[in-house]
Formats: C-alpha cells, structure tokens, sequence
C-alpha cells in the first residue's frame, strides 16, 4: 500500500509538470501571478513539488513596471515559490498561501508628478467601511485564490530612482516578511543594510521596518510603522549621503514612528496624510585620527511632524536640536512638488561656548586640556528657499570669559550682537581682552618705598564678520593689539594652532585684517600687522633680530613685508619683500629691495650656522687671505625652498681684509643656485664691476667674474706689507672657478686668470735698477709709469705669466708662483728700453725672492752675457 501510494505520488507530479510546460497551463498561472501582483509578470519556467508541502516555484520571476514610471522592471527574483493551499488542490485549482522570494531586486521609482510605484503594489485587499481607496486595475472579488497569506523575503535589494536617474544609494541583504494577520491587514518585519556604490561601508548598521498596514486598495491606511535604524557608524552615515569619507568619527541611531488612518490620528488630517515622529542621536562625534574622549559633541534631534504624499508636502511642527548645553526649537516644512522648496524657523536657539568648544577641540588636535569658555548666545533665524538661504537672523550674548592654561587671569570676552541687516548677514566685533601678566616672583617689595602699582597694559582682539546674499561676497576682520605678543602664541598653541613655526617674537604687534571670500571679490587676506619694539629670534641665527618698525602687509591674498628699521648681522636694515604676482614658472616667488648701511663677512659668520662651523670666507678663498682650516656645513633644506630675487645695497661690506663700499646689485636665489648679477661697489679707491653664480647642490661650484678699474695700489692690501711700499693705480679682470665641499676641496679645484694694467708704479723700499747695477739689494724706490701682466690660479698657487714694468731707460719684467701657503719663487730681470736701443751697459742680473711673504730670501744672481758668434 505504501509503495502504491509513493508511486502515485510520484507519477503525480510527474504528470502535473508535465502540463505546466504546456501553454494553456503556463498561461493560466501567470495570469494568477499578475492579479497577485497586478502587473505584468514573466517567468522562464514553473515546477511544481508535492512534498513535503505542495508548492509551486517559478525560475527567473519578473514583475514589470506601469509604464508611467519607466520602462525598467519593477521586481525580480532569481526564484519564487509559492505555498498551494491543499483544500484548492483536491478542487482542481491553484491558490496561493504563502509567496517566498529569494535574492528579489525591488526598484522604487518616483515620477515627475511626485508619485511612487509602490503605492499600489501590495496585494489588493476589499475597500474599507468608508469607501477611501482605489485597487490598482480592475476591482477583484474576496475570494480565496485572491488571498496570501505570507510574502517571504531572502537576500533581497531595494534600489531607488528619481525619473530615469538611478541613484547609488539602495538596501542590500533585505529579509523579513510581509503577512495577512487579518483580511485587509498587512504585517511587515524587513530588515535590510544600507548600501552605496563606490563606497566601501564598514559598519552601516541595520534597519528593522516593523508594523502593520492595510491594501493598496485602501492607500495602505490604517498604517502604524516603526523603524529603528541602529548599531551605525556616522563615518559610514557620511559617506551613505557624501559618496566619500570626510574623516568624522561618531555613533548614529534613529528611531521613528508613522501612522496613518488610526484612532489616534488627528481628525483634521487630510487623507492620505501620515503622521510621523524622528528620534536621531548622534554621539562620540570626532576627528577619524584623533581618540575618542568622553567630553566628544553629541547631537540629539527630535521632531513631529506631518507627511502628505499626495502633495508631496513634510510638515515639521516641533523641533528641538540640542546638545550637552545648547539647543534650537522650531518648525519647518519642505514641499517637494512641483518643485523643491525647504523652510525653517528657529524660534529660539541658546547656544552655550563650552559646546561650540567641544566640537572645536573634537576635530583640532594639540588642544590644552585646561582651555575653557563660558559664554551664552540666545537668537533665532529663518531660513528657506533650495539651497536654502538664509533670510532673517539675530543674536546676542552678554559677554563670557575665556581661560587658557598659563595665564593668571581668564580672558574677557565682551557682548556680541549679529543678524541680517537688509540682505547681508553681519556681526559686530565682539572684542576678546587680557592683560599682561604680572612679573615674575622676586624679593618681597620694601612696603614704605613702594610705588603705587602701574596700570595693567591691556591687550585685544577684536573680531567680526559680514556676508552679502546677493553679491555671494563677504569677509571677516581681526584687530587688535598686544605688547605681549608672547601671550598671543601661547594662546594659539593651546588652541592647538602654531602661529610660529621656527621664529620667536617678544615685542609690540598690532593687526588690523579681513579676510575676503566670494564670487565677484578677489579672495585672500587684507591689512596690515604691525611689529615694533622687540626681539625676532629666528631658526638657524645664532642672535636676535632687533626689530624697531616693520609690517606684514596683505593685498587681496598678496603679501609683502616693509622693513622700516631692522638691526640684524650688525646692520640696520630697511626695504621691502613682496610676493611676486607674475604666473611665470620661472619668476621668483618673492621680490626684494634691501638696504644695509654696513655689513661684514665676520657678522655674517656669527649670525649664521653652528659655531663648529669654519668661516664661510674660508670655504672660499685661499688661505693667503688668513685663518685656519675646517670642515664645511651642509645646505639647510630650508634654502631649498627659497625662490627669491630682488635689489640688494650695502653702504659698507667688508670682507676680512676687502672693505667695499656702495655694494649693490642684483641677486636671485632659487633651486639652490644664487645668482649675484650687475653688481658695483667702490673699492680702494676704484671700482669694481661682476658678477657670482652659486649652485649649492650635491657637489657644489662657484663662478666669479670681476671688473676692476682706478684702484689705488696703496689700497689694495696685498700679501704681506707689500702694499704699504706701492703707489700707483690698477685696472684690469678676474675669473675664477672652483667646485666640491670643504675649504680643501675648492681650494684643490680653484682655477681661473686674471689680467691687470698699471700706471704711475711706484715701489717703496728697494731701488731694484741700483739694485741690479750694484748686484746687491739697494734701498730706496722705483718708479714706472706703465706696467701690465697675466696671471693664473692652479693647483693651489698664483702663477705669474708675466709683470711688466715699464720705464724710458727700463723695463722690469717678473715671473714666478706664489702658493696658497704664502711661500714665493719670483724672478725679476732686466729687459730692454721700449725704444728698441741696445740693452741697459753692465753685466746682466737677476733678482730671486725666496720663501715666506713675511720674511722672504732676496738674491742677486748675474748672468753671463753670450756674445755674437759663441
């Protein structure tokens, strides 16, 4: 009997699926499905199973959309099956009681109209008591096979689209069910995860829909829901609604209720209108690379409101937005047709500073621990409009205080007032004051000789801000004073804001500013800060900048600094730097006009590097200019990032034994190559023309081109007391080359030559021709009226090609080196008159000078005459 029936169970389905492939029977349940579903429905093939439950399934399930909202389907499912009620079965018909859809894809679309296609998509139920409502398509009667009692959800998707844009936000994973508690009366539990495309979530949370509702042949009403949106990150809330991570930090929940139809209903709703209440929480909120604190902002937002599809129209009658210590209340409405338009009222706002504080420090890292702030502002405002503008404001405070760690007193902030004047939002300065702290503990003052107390120096920021709606322009001011300005940096760091990063200032500074942004201004900071009387310590010098008078100046974003009286390096200096306006990749980024009034290469040494650091002047010359030997410095990195070109003068240089003066000339810096070009000075009692190119890289080299002309020889301080026993004037050039690091390596690679033409010679000391007629040294002088020589510079010596002095009745010729360790090997000779007549009477001789410049050997050697014909 057993396996009788087991075969007739068998040859059953067998034989219904059978007549499910033929068309009669294909069509006649699709027809079922669409009046399920009452759309247009396909599928790619039906089967059906009789055990353990008789249940019909359909591969490749498509619900099609009405075609008002498109032409894309409306539901999909990899499959759906359908429970078939037993009872319909031994009647010979198919009735449905319990749908399950597995991996379905819903698409909800909104219409130019403002409509959704999921209004009329839930099964039709029969028309409530007062006749509300309209089923989708043709009335269908209460009858059993018009009945299910159960819809199933599996790994569903809920995606969503404004006419034909599809949008990237969409619910993913969607499970749960919608079942027929009662004829008429729906039961959703859905749960789904919020979803983004091109967005990597983490921890999206999970919203749970919970209720009941009733046909879409009765609009769904009566309808009470609840959702719970929970166990939400704000990071990944962010990026939901901005498509990026915008590096806040928090936890989010959302609980909200919406009813419709009910007996708690309001009875002057309009039909079709929802009820609806929003509970939000947003906590721990923070910067995504600083730690949670405890004291991290929080927001909680609370409405109740009113929603009428039908309109497209959400009516918020009660808002309250508040956090620890602040909070708004007020209204709003936002109608979506026939076009978008957002309005909010704030009735009253009070706003405590220590929140605003909170938030500050939540997203500012470096904040003290003991800055706070006590202030409290009161206001309302309305805003409307998409984007919503903002069309009347007020606000007001009375004043706070302000305390900063390391100040002996809180900081006085005085009264505040702002708000829309005609169509600009405008806020008068609100001044910030303190003063200076008092001096440092000390002996305890005789009472008797104690002079009445001086009066605090008060210090100020005054600060204010004004935009123009219809211009889109606005600006906001700084002012203020302060002759501590010490007190001002310690302020801004425990903001956590570094106000001078490598410099230190001690003196007077006062600022008057605005900041400038907008569609038709130019953007950028205007005004000036004004230093005075004090001391700039800056990194990498060895000694403080005194500045007398200097400002940094703004024009529309361009900066420019006026030096008035600067003393630095031993100089008083004066001038200008200003950013340089020209787009240009090569121009400089600044431009300079500079003047010193004396500057010496010792001051520079002393202000400039490690005290272990060698002489610069040593680096470069050799060491018959004096002093001793060193390693070389490395190029800061700083001087990599300046690009800098402008005028520079100097009254006076002096460089060791060189004392320039009227120097000036043009000079560049940039890509670590420093270029000095047209430059002039006066120089013992002449004038010196040229130019220096540096280039500071990996190994670096120097170029030196002079011009020299009408220098007094007397002034020329050669080797040794040379130049005290010369008279006359010279002119001529001078190039030079040299590269590597170090004082040893430039002096090995040092090469260059250099020409000179003299007048008026006159040489104090020996009387070389009675010397050379005497063969022994002779005191007294020489005297040429003309001279001229070649001379080049290698392997670490002076190489004299040649020195010609000339005279009617001599000439005196010199050749020979003079190292860089002052050691000489000259030759002097007589040559012939410039008349071209026989050679001077008496036996040819030569003069050796021998050894160290300070106390040279002087020999006189004859030289044996050859005569004609040997």
């Amino acid at each position: 009997m057993g396996v009788a029936l087991v075969l007739f169970v068998v040859l059953a389905q067998v034989a219904v699926n059978f007549a499910l492939r033929t068309n009669r029977v294909r069509q006649s349940m699709i027809l079922r499905l669409e009046r399920t579903f009452g759309r247009r429905v396909e599928v790619r093939t039906f089967s059906l199973a009789l055990l353990p439950l008789p249940s019909l399934e359909a591969e490749g399930f498509t619900v099609g959309e009405d075609p008002s909202f498109g032409n894309e389907y409306f539901l999909r499912a990899d499959r759906l099956s359908a429970r078939l009620r037993l009872i319909g079965l031994l009647r010979g018909r198919f009735e449905f009681g319990t749908l399950s859809l597995e991996k379905p894809s819903l698409i909800l679309v909104k219409n130019r109209e403002g409509r959704w296609n999921l209004e009329r998509w839930l099964p039709p139920a029969t028309m409530d008591a007062s006749g509300q409502g309209r089923p989708y398509g043709p009335p269908v009667a209460d009858v059993p096979t018009n009945r299910l009692a159960k819809i199933d959800v599996s790994e569903g998707r809920l995606n969503f689209k404004i006419g034909d844009d599809k949008k990237p936000f969409a619910f993913t994973d969607v499970k749960g069910s919608i079942e027929q508690v009662a004829f008429g009366r729906w039961q959703i539990n859905l749960e789904a995860q919020p979803w983004r495309s091109g967005v990597q979530l983490q921890s999206a949370g999970t919203i749970q829909v919970r209720g009941e509702v009733a046909g879409t042949s009765a609009r769904l009403r009566p309808a009470r829901l609840k959702i719970r949106w929970s166990q939400a990150s704000l990071a990944d809330l962010v990026r939901l609604s901005r498509g990026q991570d915008e590096g806040v930090r928090g936890l989010f929940d959302l609980d909200a209720t919406a009813e419709s139809g009910t007996k708690e209903s309001h009875a002057d709703a309009a039909p079709g209108e929802w009820m609806f209440s929003l509970n939000a929480r947003a906590s721990q909120i923070h910067r995504w690379d600083m730690a949670s604190r405890p004291e991290d902002p929080r927001l909680d937002l609370h409405t109740k409101g009113r929603w009428l599809p039908a309109d497209g129209t959400i009516t918020v009658e009660e808002m309250l937005v508040s956090g620890p210590k602040s909070n708004f209340r007020g209204s709003a409405a936002l109608t979506t047709v026939p076009q978008t338009n957002f309005r909010v009222r704030v009735d009253s706002a009070g706003i405590q500073a220590s929140d605003l504080l909170a938030w500050y420090r939540a997203f500012q890292p470096g904040v003290a621990e003991g800055v706070s702030v006590d202030q409290y502002f009161t206001g309302g405002a309305t805003l409307s409009g998409w984007p919503i503008k903002l069309e009347t404001a007020a606000f007001s405070s009375l004043g706070g205080k302000l305390s900063i760690p390391g100040f002996a007193a809180a900081a006085r902030i005085g009264p505040a007032r702002g708000g829309m004047e005609k169509n600009s939002f405008v806020m008068d300065p609100a001044t910030i004051s303190w003063n200076a702290p008092g001096p440092a503990g000390g002996k305890p003052r005789d009472s008797q000789k104690e002079k009445p107390a001086a009066k605090p120096v008060s210090n100020s920021l005054a600060i204010g801000l004004r935009y123009d709606f219809d211009s889109s322009e606005g600006y906001f001011s700084l002012s203020g004073q302060s002759d501590t300005t010490e007190d001002v940096f310690k302020a801004a760091s425990a903001f956590g804001k570094r106000l001078n990063r490598g410099w230190e200032w001690n003196g007077q500074t006062s600022a008057d500013l605005r900041f400038y942004w907008g569609k038709g201004s130019q953007p950028g900071w205007h005004g000036q800060v004004e230093f005075a009387k004090g001391d700039l310590e800056i990194a990498g010098l060895n000694q403080p900048v005194r500045v007398k008078n200097a400002a940094v100046r703004w024009i529309h974003g361009q900066k420019s600094v006026v030096l008035a009286q600067v003393e630095a390096v031993g100089s008083l200096w004066s001038g200008d730097l200003a950013e340089n306006t020209a787009v240009s990749e090569d121009a400089p980024r600044w431009l300079f006009h500079l003047h010193a009034d004396s500057l010496s290469a010792a001051d520079l040494d002393l202000w400039a590097g490690p005290r272990a650091r060698p002489n610069w002047l040593q680096r470069l010359l050799p060491a018959m200019l004096g002093g001793n030997s060193g390693q070389g410095a490395d190029v800061s990195d700083l001087l990599r990032r300046v690009n800098v070109a402008g005028e520079l003068g100097v009254d006076e240089f002096t460089l060791d034994k060189l004392k320039l003066k009227q120097l000036h000339g043009q000079l560049s810096l940039r890509d670590l190559k420093l270029n000095l070009h047209d430059a002039q000075a006066q120089w013992a009692g002449g004038t010196l023309q040229g130019s220096l190119a540096a280039s500071f890289g990996a190994k670096p080299a120097y170029e030196l081109k002079l011009q020299a002309s009408g220098l007094n020889l007397a002034q020329v301080p050669l080797a040794g007391k040379v130049a005290e026993r010369m008279a006359g004037t010279l002119r001529g050039s001078l190039e030079l080359k040299t590269e590597g690091l170090g004082r040893e390596a430039l002096l090995d690679k040092l090469k260059g030559e250099g020409r000179i033409q003299l007048k008026k010679i006159e040489f104090r000391g020996w009387d070389l021709q009675a010397s050379f007629a005497s063969g022994a040294p002779h005191a007294g002088a020489g005297r040429w009226p003309e001279g001229d020589g070649f001379f080049h510079v290698s392997d670490r010596s002076l190489e004299v090609n040649y020195l010609r002095l000339r005279a009617p009745q001599q000439e005196i010729s010199l050749k020979g080196s003079v190292s860089f360790g002052r050691q000489a090997d000259l030759t002097l000779e007589r040559a012939g008159t410039n008349s071209g007549k026989s050679k001077t009477s008496g036996p040819e001789r030569v003069m050796q000078i021998t050894g160290p410049l300070e106390g040279p050997k002087v020999a006189i050697q004859t030289v044996s005459t050859q005569q004609p014909g040997d």
